[in-house]
């Protein structure tokens, strides 16, 4: 469980960008006892024009999406007012290439196909207790 921080009563707010519906939705189960809202997408311009206006604390997203490769939506991400926003990627396929490019975008985590839903829950937890440490000047 991660610490909640008195400046809210709103639960944060995670961005989910996957091509598979049914990841997604094991993901949000994963997550119902963190209280944690989890809004997700097929699409990466959708996340892009709903990441203004959700203010996320966090974004996880597929590197193979149905519009947008996951990169650019990075890209795009860290162009914007919300470039501080951490993010995982799931890269589609191991190679180097994808890998490089996944670090130079500073991505804050990145994970291959088949996801360890608990860890990537784990992953969740470290980076709203973070928030939560700082918030409050720790």
């Amino acid at each position: 469980m991660y610490m909640r921080t008195p400046e809210t009563d709103r639960k944060p707010t995670v961005l989910v960008a996957d091509k598979d519906g049914e990841f997604v939705n094991r993901f949000k189960i994963k997550l119902v006892a963190l209280q944690v809202e989890v809004v997700s997408f097929t699409s990466g311009q959708r996340l892009l024009d709903e990441a203004r206006r959700l203010q996320p604390k966090l974004i996880i997203l597929n590197t193979a999406l149905n519009d947008l490769d996951g990169l650019s939506v990075i890209d795009r991400i860290r162009e914007g007012k919300w470039s501080d926003v951490p993010v995982v990627v799931i890269l589609e396929n191991d190679s180097e290439n994808l890998q490089e490019q996944a670090v130079r975008k500073q991505v804050l985590c990145r994970m291959e196909p088949p996801v360890d839903l608990n860890a990537l829950r784990d992953v969740v937890v470290r980076v709203l207790n973070m928030q939560v440490e700082k918030a409050n000047g720790y």
